[in-house]
């Protein structure tokens, strides 16, 4: 199993993305199937980049983020390079999210 940490509310937020060079936040819930399938392919990616730091936030325990980032999709997956938004992966095409991986470890 791959390291995590949960991020609960926007105070912590900005801490969190900003704590390493390359961040994943992703935005799941525990009913949802195609989050619980993601979680290999995020275990994979961490695997084959192991200073990828990864967040989840559950959006039904973190209100303020999800409304905040508008996040309506699940899953939700946003990329960070030194605490700035790089891209965004919605949904299982996993071979997508594994390629905007590989460009955010690149840059």
């Amino acid at each position: 199993m791959y390291e995590y940490t949960m991020i609960e509310d926007m105070d912590e937020w900005e801490e969190s993305i900003k704590s390493a060079e390359h961040v994943i936040v992703d935005f799941f819930a525990t009913w949802c199937g195609p989050c619980k399938m993601l979680e290999n392919q995020i275990k994979k990616a961490v695997e084959k980049y192991p200073n990828l730091k990864v967040f989840k936030v559950d959006i039904d325990e973190a209100d303020e983020i999800t409304d905040h980032f508008e996040v309506e999709n699940l899953p939700t997956v946003f990329y960070f390079k030194n605490g700035e938004k790089t891209t965004m992966f919605m949904g299982s095409k996993y071979n997508l999210f594994h390629s905007k991986i590989d460009e955010l470890m690149a840059k």
